[in-house]
C-alpha cells in the first residue's frame, strides 16, 4: 500500500534527495486538468525549473522560489518542459526573474511550439490559441551530437548524447552539465512524441507517463501505444535499479520508487489494453460532453429504479416482521452516497451549460461520477433483492461509459442475428422481468432466505407483464449485424419504458431499407411512444451507433435502422 507520509513537502525548499548540495522546491497538488506540477532544482551551478504549468498564481510561487534562491549567488536559470502539452507550457512567459530564463524541450516539441500546433499542445481541445514559448535548446534533434550552449552567469551547458543502458533504462538519453550539476535526460515518448523525462539525484521528474493510459488522455494527438508502453518498461527498470528513490510525476503527489513501480506495473498493464482508440480531439470532446450528460442520466435514473424497489422491499418486509431482511435490503445500496455524487455531477453539469467550467471537464466530471457509482454496486446483497435483469443493464451501461471515455472502438459484430427473433426474446424478457420462478418453493424451511426470496418476489414484479406484443417482419428479411445480448436488454428496456407510459400493446415492424433493416416500433395508445422523453432517444442513439445503427423520431412510432451488413456501417 502506498505510504501516508509524503515523499517530498510542497511549497517549500528542502533537500534533493541523491544531490548533495542541492535543493528542491516543489508545487505539487491533487490531479489537475488545467495546470501540470512544477518543481524547482536550485543546484550549485544552475536553477532549473521544470514545467512552468498553466496558472497564474503558480507561476508568481515559481518566480518567489527562483527569485530566493538567486539572492544567495547569481546563476543561470533553465525551465525544461517534459513535452509541450498547454497545462505544462502556458505560463512559461510570465515566469519573473531578472533575465531571460533559456528553455530546453524535446526537438518536436520545439517544433510545435514554433509551429503553433494547437493538436499537440492540446490547446486545441480547450478551445483556445497554442502557448507561445521560443525554445533555445532542443534535445534529441535528428543529428544529436556533443554540444554546448553559452550561459549567463559565465556558465555553460554541455549537452552530451548517452547511450541506451541500464543507467537510463534502456531508453534513449542525453546528460546535461552546467559546473557541477548533472542532469539525465530521457526520451520518453507514448503520452506525447516529444515527452521527456529528468533525473535530478534520486529523483525521477517523469512527465505525464503516469497518467498516459487513462480515460480522456489516451488517444490524444500523439500518443502512441507501442512507444508508452516502452518507455513505461524502461522507467520501471530504473525504478527497479535502486538508482531512482522517488518519481516525481507531472500531475499528483510524488511517491516512493515501490509505490511508483506498483503504479507503473498498472499503467503499463492498462497500456497494453489500448490497442485501436478513437483520436480524442475538439470533436470528440463535444461528442462525450453530451454523451456524458446522456449516460450519467440514464445510470441515476437506474439506480433511482433500485433504490426504489430496495426501499419497497423492505417496507413488506418489515410489515412482515422480517426486520433483520428489511435492513438488509436498505444497506444494498447507499442511497446518500450515490444521491450525494449524482447531486454533485448536476452541479458541475450546470457549470458547464452556463460557461463556469469547461465542456473537456464534463466528461473528466462524469469518469468520476460513474467509478464512484459503480462502486456503490458492489454490495452483494443487491442480487437478493433487485432483478438480474435491471443490475445487468446498470452495470453494462457503466461498462460502455468507461470504454467510450477510453476510446476504445468496439469491434462490428461479425454474427448474423434474426431480428424477429431477437425482438420476441426482448418482449419475453420484458414480460417476465428476468424473474426466476419457483424461488420460494426452493427455501422453504429456511426463513431468511424465504423472507429475501419473498422481499425478491415483491419488487421483481414486471412493469410489462400485462402488456401485448405483434411482431411483424417482411418476408425474407435480411439478418442484421448486432451484438444481440446487447441489442435484447436494449430493446426490453425500451419496452418497459413504454409500459410505464402507459403501453397496453407495443408493435414491432421490420423491413429491409438500402443496407439495413428498418424496425418501426409503436404504441398503444399511440401516447406512450409519441412522449416518450428526448433524452431516453439520445441514449438508445448512443447505444445503437455504437454498433452502426440509430435510433430516431418518425410521426407517431420509434425508428431503430439496423446495419445488415457485417462491416457495422448504415445506411
Amino acid at each position: 500500500m502506498p505510504s501516508d507520509q509524503p515523499v517530498v513537502q510542497p511549497g517549500r525548499w528542502q533537500p534533493l534527495p541523491g544531490a548533495p548540495g542541492s535543493r528542491l522546491f516543489p508545487l505539487e497538488s491533487r490531479p489537475n486538468l488545467l495546470t501540470s506540477n512544477s518543481h524547482v532544482l536550485c543546484g550549485r551551478d544552475v536553477i532549473l525549473v521544470i514545467d512552468p504549468g498553466a496558472d497564474a498564481r503558480q507561476i508568481r510561487k515559481l518566480s518567489e522560489a527562483v527569485a530566493e534562491c538567486l539572492r544567495d549567488r547569481p546563476l543561470p536559470v533553465l525551465v525544461l518542459l517534459t513535452h509541450c502539452h498547454r497545462d505544462h507550457v502556458r505560463e512559461v512567459r510570465n515566469l519573473q526573474i531578472d533575465s531571460d530564463p533559456v528553455v530546453i524541450a524535446h526537438d518536436a516539441a520545439a517544433r510545435a511550439l514554433a509551429a503553433g500546433d494547437r493538436a499537440l499542445t492540446m490547446a486545441e481541445i480547450f478551445a483556445e490559441d497554442a502557448p507561445r514559448c521560443d525554445v533555445q535548446v532542443a534535445l534529441f534533434p535528428p543529428d544529436a551530437k556533443p554540444r554546448t550552449v553559452p550561459l549567463p552567469a559565465g556558465r555553460t551547458l554541455t549537452i552530451t548524447p548517452v547511450a541506451p543502458g541500464p543507467d537510463t533504462g534502456g531508453l534513449p538519453a542525453e546528460r546535461l552539465q552546467v559546473g557541477v550539476d548533472s542532469f539525465l535526460v530521457l526520451h520518453t515518448p507514448g503520452h506525447s512524441p516529444d515527452g521527456i523525462s529528468l533525473r535530478a539525484g534520486g529523483v525521477l521528474f517523469s512527465g505525464d507517463l503516469s497518467v498516459a493510459a487513462r480515460p480522456l488522455v489516451a488517444g490524444i494527438a500523439g500518443w502512441d501505444q507501442p512507444a508508452l508502453m516502452n518507455s513505461l518498461t524502461g522507467v520501471l527498470a530504473l525504478l527497479r535499479s535502486g538508482v531512482v528513490s522517488v518519481l516525481a510525476p507531472g500531475h499528483a503527489f510524488s511517491m516512493s520508487a515501490p509505490d511508483a513501480a506498483a503504479m507503473l506495473d498498472r499503467t503499463l498493464a492498462a497500456a497494453a489494453t489500448l490497442g485501436d482508440l478513437e483520436r480524442f480531439d475538439a470533436a470528440r470532446v463535444r461528442q462525450l460532453a453530451d454523451y456524458t450528460r446522456t449516460l450519467v442520466g440514464e445510470i441515476g435514473d437506474s439506480l433511482a429504479v433500485i433504490a426504489g424497489r430496495l426501499d419497497t422491499a423492505a417496507f413488506h418486509l418489515d410489515a412482515m416482521d422480517e426486520k433483520a431482511a428489511a435492513a438488509d435490503a436498505l444497506r444494498a445500496l447507499d442511497v446518500e452516497t450515490v444521491d450525494g455524487v449524482l447531486d454533485s455531477f448536476r452541479e458541475h453539469l450546470g457549470a458547464v451549460l452556463d460557461g463556469r467550467s469547461l465542456a473537456l471537464s464534463l466528461p473528466h466530471k462524469g469518469m468520476a461520477t460513474i467509478l464512484r457509482l459503480d462502486a456503490a454496486l458492489t454490495e452483494p446483497a443487491l442480487a437478493d433483492y433487485v432483478s438480474p435483469l435491471l443490475l445487468r443493464r446498470t452495470r453494462r451501461m457503466i461498462a460502455d461509459f468507461i470504454h467510450m471515455m477510453y476510446g476504445i472502438r468496439q469491434a462490428a459484430p461479425v454474427r448474423p442475428v434474426a431480428l424477429a427473433a431477437a425482438v420476441k426474446s426482448a418482449c419475453d424478457l420484458a414480460h417476465t422481468g428476468g424473474r426466476q420462478e419457483g424461488d420460494l418453493d426452493a427455501v422453504i424451511g429456511d426463513s431468511a432466505a424465504f423472507a429475501k426470496a419473498m422481499g425478491r418476489r415483491i419488487v421483481q414484479q414486471p412493469v410489462a407483464e400485462q402488456v401485448a406484443f405483434d411482431i411483424t417482419a417482411a418476408d425474407a428479411l435480411p439478418p442484421v449485424f448486432i451484438e444481440q445480448d446487447r441489442f435484447v436488454d436494449l430493446l426490453a428496456g425500451l419496452i418497459e419504458l413504454l409500459a410505464a407510459q402507459g403501453a397496453k400493446r407495443v408493435l414491432f415492424n421490420a423491413a429491409p431499407q438500402g443496407s439495413a433493416v428498418r424496425l418501426c416500433i409503436s404504441t398503444d395508445p399511440a401516447s406512450a411512444a409519441v412522449e416518450l422523453e428526448s433524452r431516453r432517444l439520445r441514449f438508445f442513439d448512443i447505444v445503437l451507433r455504437a454498433q452502426g445503427g440509430a435510433c430516431r423520431r418518425e410521426g407517431d412510432a420509434l425508428i431503430f435502422d439496423l446495419p445488415s451488413r457485417s462491416d457495422g456501417s448504415r445506411a
